[in-house]
């Protein structure tokens, strides 16, 4: 037995609070019994009388808050409602009654008669084939410690409550069979988690930013899963879980589902380390084999760590793949409470939870290339290096790299070995040693000159290091008339605990708002500014709602006040719409 149930709950209406239960009959490739068989319109259209129709088309909890303080019961296909004064009852399994649109209606305070109750012959789950959410209570206890105040398990809106399971194993799950009671179920992909987890089951009030937590302590804005079910049966509280893992195809990033889909490469999911080698006296390499997809040269992975000493995260380059194995090379830094981990404790065999591959900066095609690199910036080098060495476009390739002495030239020999293969030149510069100590390794004693950045850059200029050194090469290369464009870097995001309270605006306007080509009057009631474009009818990308994904970054001219802090901040000039008020007349977009 791998745990046991503890909760039961389906939701006959979308957004609005659970009706709990204590037995449930599953039948295959279905939902829990009468789960959001309802929802209220919020007057968007909707096309056709009938079928599953996107979430965005209904009132729910990630735009009404309010809905969580619905009082209701659920008897025999009937469901009590309290909006307010009025008692409505309506009946799951019949026709609505024609009240309960003007209940409603009431209730939240709106005339619009497309505001309604609405019944479609499917389960308005938030995704078509999204039949059965699990969320694993052991990982709640541990979510409520990393962020330091209680977590209610009812934030995140499961139809099954499992206890028992450990920790953090649900990412190690995808695939998996659930053996519960009588019935099985097979878990399709984790929940991505979003605005609806802000708002407090109890006082119906957005309170604790759950999606940024995920993000800035993660890494990432995933918790619970998605399952379906295969084989029907009874399932009752404190019914045993049985698994019955995956093969490896189950899981394979070659292989679609029978929607077309594949799994993303955000999914967090575990990976077993196969080898371990020190490259220097600071950096050692672990390579790693698992579900993994074939990454482009010089991008990176997330480190997720989840052990009860340590819960944060850490992006690593892929310095090397070998067929389904990626190696990252990781620098044990004194400061460093992943890379620490990493050196300290991990060994072959153990598994470690990861996301990816990201990253735009990556090098392909028969252009020129310069790299410059320091330290253990050179970890994309290598991994670009090797995917020349395997391709039949060879171009031109230069290689500069700064490091401290000969004890931290971790991954150099590679690199200089591969780029000589191909024809191209190396320098290698020490900042720390002397002459002798450089002579023994082929070194240049210090660093390198802007003349020495910029000789033969032709092509692309590839730069990676610390950030003060990318921004410094930068600059040198731009000075030399070297565009832009044909100038390659990457900042990796790192960790940052922000604030996870919402705050209220500092300013009450009103203001006016141009958002493509519409003039718009911004006052507190209206919200964020997207609530406020969305709310006039403009359609605008959005993810979480919570500042944690960085989808409704928009270009702003005026100025804006946050209130909720953005897991990444955004440039000078830019905002994210879920999270964020004007403090002044604006422009939203170009």
């Amino acid at each position: 037995m791998a745990g046991s149930v503890a909760g039961l709950a389906t939701y006959p209406v979308k957004g609005f609070p659970a009706a709990s239960l204590d037995r449930v009959e599953l039948a295959p490739n279905s939902g829990m019994p009468y789960d959001r068989l309802l929802a209220v319109r919020n007057g968007s259209p909707i096309e056709g009388a009938t079928g599953w129709t996107d979430s965005e088309r209904f009132h729910r909890l990630m735009t009404t808050e309010r809905l969580a303080s619905i009082d209701l019961r659920l008897t025999s296909g009937t469901l009590d409602l309290r909006l307010g004064g009025a008692l409505v009852a309506l009946d799951l399994e019949g026709d609505l009654p024609a009240q309960a649109g003007a209940a409603i209606r009431a209730w939240l305070g709106v005339q619009d008669r497309a505001v309604e109750f609405v019944a479609r012959g499917a389960h308005l789950w938030d995704h078509r084939d999204a039949s059965i959410s699990i969320i694993n209570l052991d990982t709640v206890d541990a979510l409520s410690k990393v962020i330091g105040r209680p977590v209610d398990f009812r934030r995140f809106r499961a139809n099954i409550y499992l206890r028992g399971l450990g920790a953090w194993t649900e990412w190690s799950l995808v695939g998996t069979t659930l053996r519960i009671g009588e019935a099985t179920l097979r878990i399709m992909r984790p929940t991505e988690r979003c605005r609806a987890t802000t708002v407090n089951p109890d006082t119906a009030q957005r309170d604790l930013n759950i999606p940024a937590a995920l993000a800035s302590r993660l890494g990432h804005l995933y918790f619970g899963l998605y399952a379906e079910v295969e084989s029907g049966g009874a399932v009752r509280l404190g019914d045993p879980v049985h698994l019955d893992p995956p093969s490896a195809d189950d899981v394979s990033f070659k292989t679609s589902g029978a929607d077309g889909s594949v799994p993303s490469i955000s999914w967090p999911r575990p990976v077993r380390i196969v080898k371990r080698c020190a490259e220097d006296d600071r950096v050692t390499s672990f390579w790693l084999e698992g579900s993994l997809p074939q990454p482009l040269p010089g991008q990176h992975v997330r480190v997720h760590l989840e052990a009860e000493a340590v819960t944060t995260w850490r992006c690593y380059t892929i310095s090397d793949v070998e067929r389904d194995r990626w190696r990252i090379s990781v620098k044990c830094e004194e400061s460093g409470l992943v890379s620490r981990y990493l050196h300290d404790h991990v060994q072959v065999g153990d598994t470690l939870t990861v996301t990816g591959p990201f990253g735009e900066a990556t090098v392909e095609g028969s252009t020129p290339l310069t790299m410059i690199t320091a330290g253990i910036g050179i970890t994309p080098a290598a991994a670009i290096v090797a995917a020349m060495a395997r391709s039949v476009v060879r171009p031109r390739i230069r290689i500069l790299h700064t490091a401290t002495d000969s004890t931290a030239l971790g991954l150099w020999a590679e690199v200089r070995d591969g780029v000589r293969s191909l024809g191209g030149r190396c320098a290698l510069y020490l900042t720390r040693a002397d002459a002798e100590e450089c002579a023994a390794v082929g070194a240049e004693r210090g660093r390198p000159s802007a003349d020495d950045f910029t000789a033969s850059a032709d092509g692309i200029t590839y730069i990676c290091g610390p950030k003060s050194f990318m921004r410094t090469v930068s600059n040198i290369l731009v000075a030399a008339g070297i565009p832009a464009s044909r100038i390659v870097t990457e900042t990796f995001y790192s960790p940052a605990n922000v604030d996870l309270d919402p705050r209220t605006p500092t300013s009450t306007g009103p203001f006016t708002v141009l958002a493509k080509g519409r003039s718009l009057t911004w006052t507190p009631a209206d919200g964020t500014l997207l609530d406020l474009v969305e709310g006039a009818g403009i359609t605008t990308p959005s993810g979480c709602r919570a500042g944690a994904c960085g989808t409704c970054l928009q270009p702003v001219t005026g100025t804006i006040e946050y209130l909720l802090d953005p897991v990444d901040p955004p440039p000078p000039g830019f905002a994210l719409l879920c999270c964020t008020v004007p403090a002044s007349n604006l422009i939203v977009g170009t």
